[in-house]
């Protein structure tokens, strides 16, 4: 198995719920400059753990896959961020193909092999291609020679729009955001609960992201 880093480069501009919608949610109706900004912070640490939680990119936003450079440096160092072996099928699928462990995919911006110096190499696109990349496992397969050895791959993942994203991750924000909003801590367990059990269905239980 092979040391994987993987980082979000670019994040998304954007965030699955809006604070209007949240405020409803927990019947906070006052319009107070500081409860808006933690309102605010909340949204978006609930849609990174719904994205964590299930490996999907919810809304549009740069990823980058590095695969097997043990002495990768990285410039994004304020980034999310996940290390690990790389346990997908790197070597065992007979396509050859790379899970990507984020979905959906748009496109994939480069991929590139790295010498031990950490110098990139492009390959050229017409050697691989993405396949399934509105699935849950999108993955990236050459046509031409093979994708072994230290690879660095960047893409696009995430919907592009906020009506895209299934109605299923939209309410586990909200009830997570909730959770972590002035309740009692009696509650919270109940709601991060109920919030697990809406996206237990997309949840990435194989140790892929």
């Amino acid at each position: 198995m092979d040391i994987f880093i993987l980082e979000r480069t670019v994040p998304p501009d954007d965030e699955v719920v809006t604070l209007e919608e949240l405020r409803v949610h927990i019947g906070e109706f006052a319009n107070v400059t500081e409860k808006n900004t933690k309102m605010t912070a909340l949204i978006k640490m609930a849609r990174e753990w719904a994205e964590q939680y299930t490996g999907r990119a919810l809304l549009t936003q740069t990823w980058r896959l590095t695969i097997g450079d043990q002495a990768a440096q990285f410039a994004n160092v304020d980034s999310d961020t996940v290390q690990g072996y790389y346990r997908g099928p790197y070597y065992a699928r007979s396509d050859g193909g790379i899970l990507l462990r984020r979905a959906p995919v748009a496109s994939i911006t480069s991929i590139a092999s790295v010498n031990g110096s950490g110098v990139e190499t492009a390959i050229a696109s017409a050697n691989y291609e993405l396949r399934e990349a509105d699935s849950k496992w999108p993955r990236v397969v050459p046509i031409v020679g093979s994708l072994t050895g230290n690879l660095r791959i960047t893409y696009v993942a995430g919907w592009t729009d906020t009506e895209d994203v299934p109605e299923r991750f939209r309410q586990a924000i909200l009830i997570y955001a909730e959770a972590m909003y002035d309740r009692d801590p009696k509650e919270m367990p109940a709601l991060i609960s109920a919030a697990e059990h809406l996206l237990d269905p997309e949840s990435s239980n194989l140790q892929l992201a």
